[in-house]
């Protein structure tokens, strides 16, 4: 009988704790699948993750998006560190040189399979198609672009009036926008810097956009350079253009403007022109209302070889060693669908987004200035990235051109300096882990 009863404990013991791993494995199998996501820099892209996040979780209760970052984002030095070490969220963002070469190194999950497979009625498939090209190297796709940044000119509206001068012209050629610079110029007294330069000098890297209208290029090919090709005529010319208006005192040396392109151009009408992109029609809108001016964007000057626009595209990637890439992948679809583009364009106000019907739907009929935005749009086919070199390497080319601007430097000298930044960084693309 003794045996009996201890038999009988054993069995309901056994029984119970049977009972307890099923409900902790049924627990464990029912928990939420958590993915973390890079926090945005810029506070209103802060601003639109957590808009889009909340509106994710109402949706369904699978997935949960976690924001990792400080509290003004978590930047590419971070990423960095967090990569190496195989701590990083699953879903990181970047521009694409960097993605691309993290990529190289075996940090990302390929998207080509995932992207294939994608139903018709998937948002990817609604995006602008150029947008795919940042991101593309040997085949695969790295990155789902989140924003499109598309070059053009930046102007002041009211010192256009003021000069008597018409706005840009469809089809105006660099030849022209050195001759308006020179109307636009303002000068008190003939002895001093300009009150105000016809041409402010070019902020990051839209400057080599002249090099490709010239019918240059500074290296043989954009994805996968092997050589450098900046010793051309066409480079030669590109770069005498911008010496020639530095000279004629209608352009601003490199380091003269104490303010940024849209502060100068927009805010204070230090400077007429400026070559800028899309993404600064965030920054000029409240600053025009704040300061009470006019402004507006143009097309791109043509040279030989036409106006095409250097474009960019932060993107979102998917680290490998994260795992859950199904997840992932099911928050960045969200992330790229109509309702997260919708609340993009009153959140993220004047950014060109990827997503075609919320571009031509919503944001060409909602956005109300500049008057000229349009231009973006039909701009995009014929986009071009930089050249995938690391931006350290790239700078060693922008500081070669700006001293010959100046006349610090010969002809000669600047294309040997530049020769030797982009051989340095095609170098480091082939360095140990870079493929």
């Amino acid at each position: 009988m003794l045996n009996h009863i201890r038999r009988m404990r054993h069995a309901l013991a056994t029984v119970c704790v049977s009972v307890l791993i099923l409900g902790m494995s049924f627990d464990a199998l029912s928990a939420p699948v958590v993915i973390q996501m890079a926090l945005l820099l810029r506070a209103t892209g802060r601003e639109w993750q957590h808009a889009v996040i909340e509106e994710f979780h109402k949706e369904q209760d699978r997935i949960r998006v976690e924001l990792v970052g400080s509290a003004d984002g978590l930047r590419y030095g971070q990423l960095q560190v967090l990569l190496v070490a195989g701590e990083a969220p699953h879903i990181i963002f970047q521009d694409p040189n960097n993605l691309l070469n993290w990529a190289r190194q075996g940090f990302l999950v390929d998207l080509a399979p995932y992207l294939k497979r994608e139903p018709r009625n998937s948002p990817f498939n609604d995006f602008f198609d150029i947008t795919w090209i940042f991101y593309t190297l040997n085949d695969k796709i790295w990155a789902v672009p989140m924003d499109l940044q598309v070059g053009g000119i930046l102007y002041n509206e009211d010192a256009f009036a003021e000069a008597g001068q018409a706005p840009p012209w469809p089809g105006w050629t660099w030849e022209d926008l050195s001759r308006v610079a020179h109307r636009l110029t303002k000068r008190t007294n003939p002895e001093s810097l300009p009150d105000r330069w016809g041409m402010r000098e070019p902020e990051w890297y839209f400057w080599w956009q002249a090099i490709w209208h010239y019918g240059g290029s500074l290296v043989d090919n954009w994805a996968d350079p092997t050589a450098f090709t900046g010793d051309a005529k066409e480079v030669k010319d590109a770069l005498r253009m911008y010496r020639d208006m530095v000279r004629a005192g209608v352009m601003a040396p490199p380091g003269t403007s104490p303010d940024n392109t849209v502060m100068s151009v927009v805010a204070k009408g230090t400077s007429a022109m400026a070559l800028g992109h899309s993404l600064w029609i965030q920054a000029a809108a409240p600053l025009a209302a704040e300061y009470q001016t006019n402004w507006n964007v143009a097309f791109l000057p043509r040279g030989p070889a036409g106006n095409t626009p250097v474009g960019n595209a932060i993107g979102w990637s998917l680290v490998k060693e994260a795992g859950n890439t199904e997840e992932a992948l099911e928050v960045l679809r969200y992330f790229s669908g109509p309702k997260a583009m919708e609340f993009a364009v009153q959140i993220r106000q004047g950014e060109i987004l990827p997503h075609q019907p919320t571009m031509v739907r919503t944001w060409l009929r909602t956005q109300a200035v500049p008057s000229n935005r349009s231009i973006f749009l039909e701009a995009l086919p014929s986009l071009r990235p930089l050249p995938l070199i690391e931006d350290s390497y790239k700078n060693i080319v922008s500081r070669a051109a700006y001293d010959f601007w100046i006349d610090k430097i010969s002809e000669d000298q600047a294309i040997e300096n530049m020769r030797i930044g982009i051989t340095r960084g095609i170098e480091a693309n082939r360095a140990p882990g870079a493929n």
